[in-house]
């Protein structure tokens, strides 16, 4: 009759190896990807608490970038209105100069019209370019648009 021989230390030293090869590949996928928890056997709750964390940081970053674009939107309209207003307080110089009959002939009322006529044309030309990404901003046609996001 045969017999069969088992070695035991090998059959221990093969199964020590397996669990330390499982180890090295868990600390490898954890080293390769920089997260503690790779996958629901590592921590199920955890799991679950670190992908609303992951998603809650994307929905901030992307409200942060709204608000980028936002604050963008709101210094180039601030920068037309800026100028549009620096023309308005010429504008109300000249008009409250030549609303005087005394000390101006005709002439100098036909420059200062001319001039109110080219303010007026200036401030028309800035509200029509002023715009962010092809929308007009000044130009009157602009409504102010809001969404909920739950």
């Amino acid at each position: 009759m045969s017999r069969i021989n088992t070695n035991i230390q090998s059959m221990i030293a093969q199964r020590v190896l397996g669990q330390n090869n499982k180890s090295l590949n868990q600390s490898l996928e954890r080293l390769s990807t920089g997260y503690k928890i790779n996958r629901g056997k590592d921590d199920p709750a955890g799991l679950i608490a670190s992908e609303n964390l992951r998603s809650e940081l994307k929905s901030t970053n992307a409200a942060i970038t709204n608000a980028d674009r936002a604050d963008q939107v709101v210094n180039i309209a601030e920068g037309g209105l800026q100028e549009v207003s620096g023309l308005l307080t010429d504008l109300q110089g000249l008009v409250t100069g030549t609303a005087s009959k005394a000390g101006l002939s005709a002439s100098e009322k036909a420059a200062n019209q001319l001039q109110v006529d080219s303010i007026l044309q200036t401030i028309d030309r800035i509200s029509s370019a002023t715009s962010f990404q092809g929308v007009k901003l000044l130009n009157g046609n602009y409504d102010y648009k809001a969404s909920s996001v739950a």
